[in-house]
This record gives structure tokens, sequence and C-alpha cells, in this order.
């Protein structure tokens, strides 16, 4: 008789595990702040609700998923406890560089003989499109990454 080979699954973390991961990414993100009443206003809260969570407390998935306007990298080790990566939703399949470079370097080849012609440029349209969506994805988080930076200056003056 033959065995059936087991696959372990990925087993979820303890409850006290996670508290101490989460209370963790909280103190760090707390560093970048002047008080706790600065930080606790940053992420909508009272500095009881921040003392909750320093202690061990868990708070609602919604104020966890909030607190990524202040560090988009806050839940980072919160999924590596399940195995998983949180990635903006922009970020597409893939990396950004091999599309670029795709595309330039059929930009390259096209203008070897000094221009673009229209079918040549019709013939890239599909990879303008991703590099498009890679190029705005990136503006976006710059936007993202300064709003955050500015609302932190004006918690901390």
């Amino acid at each position: 008789m033959t065995r059936n080979p087991v696959v372990h699954k990925l087993q979820p973390p303890s409850k006290q595990k996670f508290q101490t991961v989460w209370a963790d990414s909280m103190r760090d993100l707390r560093r970048q702040f002047p008080s706790d009443t600065a930080f606790a206003a940053a992420l909508g809260m009272t500095t009881a609700g921040v003392r909750k969570i320093f202690n061990g407390g868990l708070t609602c998935p919604k104020r966890m998923f909030d607190a990524l306007h202040l560090d988009e990298t806050i839940l980072d080790h919160i999924a590596a406890l399940y195995g998983k990566k949180i990635v903006p939703q922009e970020a597409g399949e893939g990396r950004a560089a091999p599309t670029v470079c795709a595309l330039l370097h059929e930009v390259v080849e096209a203008e070897a003989d000094g221009e673009i012609t229209d079918a040549e440029i019709l013939s890239m349209d599909k990879d303008l499109a991703a590099v498009e969506k890679i190029v705005g994805a990136m503006r976006e988080r710059v936007r993202s990454i300064k709003s955050a930076q500015e609302r932190v200056a004006e918690l901390v003056a």
C-alpha cells in the first residue's frame, strides 16, 4: 500500500505572535512622531487606544489598513507571518525593468534610421500602455509618499 504524501500548509501564527508583531510594527511607526498624542491623532485614535495596542491589544482590521497611509510597509511583518506580501494594486504583474527595457529597445531600433514611423509607433502600442501603467503607478506612489511626509511634518510642527 502506498502512502499519500502530506503537504503541510503554513500554519497561522498564534494570537500572541500576531499581537507582538503588530505592536512592534506600531512602535516602529510611533518613533516617527514627537509624541503619543501626535501619533494617535495621525491614526485617528486616542492615546489610550494606542497604549492598548502597545500592551498587546488588537485593533480592528480597518485601523490596521488605515495605518498604511502613514507607512506603506506597516503590514509587511504581519503579511510575512502568513507567507504573504502586500504590494500596491497598481504594481501589476512582474517587474517594471524588463517591460521598460523592452520598450526602450524597440525605440532605439525604431530611431536607428533617424525617425520613428507610424507603423513602428503603432507596433509599440501594447508596450507603451504597459510602461504608461508602470510610470503612472510610480507617480502615484511618489504622490502618496509626499502626502504622508507632509502629514507627518504638519503633526510634528
